[in-house]
């Protein structure tokens, strides 16, 4: 079955691009000192990965990954705040707008004049190629050891997300660049014409 790619953004080494033989996952890597200002925090290590638990991830139908990014303020990249959702199974969904149902997923604000207000779509990938991208967000800091911080603390563009990989529970909210620029690479590689439709809800009167 083919699939599109799924390509996710590691910030470190020097530009280098790796293509699978086969369509599935694509990796592209570039260097990004300006990105690791905050390295000399303890929640950091030197490359300015958030400090985590690192583990093999085994890959498994269980596994999800629900994702909610803010993005900076006038970033035409992103209009609105963005919802991902990762699956083991191999799914990736993504919501945005300006909808209740973004920033809460269980909304029953169904009267909400903007509850229709939203884009979605999902991509579906192997199995194999979900579980490198999780192994990929392992890697990266996904399951970081330090407590979360106070979302009031944070600066946009940040992402709250909680899942469980291998069984292994977690739930943060970091503006770590890193992590922000992975999900934002999955979200513009993968959806970006999707992510740019949405700004058409800015000239509708709810």
């Amino acid at each position: 079955m083919k699939t599109k790619l799924l390509k996710i953004v590691l910030l470190f080494g020097l530009f280098k691009l790796f293509r699978r033989a086969k369509k599935g996952l694509r990796v592209l890597a570039f260097a990004a000192p300006a990105l690791l200002a905050a390295a000399g925090c303890a929640s950091v290590d030197s490359e300015g990965r958030l400090r985590h638990r690192q583990f093999a991830v085994k890959g498994s139908g269980l596994d999800w990954l629900e994702v909610a990014y803010e993005p900076a303020p006038g970033d035409e990249r992103f209009p609105y705040p963005v919802r991902l959702s990762f699956a083991g199974s191999g799914r990736l969904e993504m919501k945005t707008g300006p909808s209740p149902q973004i920033a809460d997923p269980f909304s029953q604000d169904y009267r909400n004049p903007r509850w229709n207000d939203l884009v979605s779509d999902s991509v579906m990938f192997e199995p194999d190629e979900m579980k490198a991208a999780f192994q990929q967000l392992v890697d990266e800091g996904l399951v970081a050891k330090a407590p979360a911080p106070d979302a009031r603390k944070l600066k946009r563009p940040y992402v709250n997300y909680a899942g469980t990989i291998n069984l292994e529970k977690f739930r943060y909210l970091t503006d770590n660049a890193r992590l922000v620029r992975l999900f934002e690479a999955a979200m513009e590689e993968n959806f970006g014409p999707k992510l740019r439709a949405s700004a058409v809800f800015r000239n509708r009167r709810p």
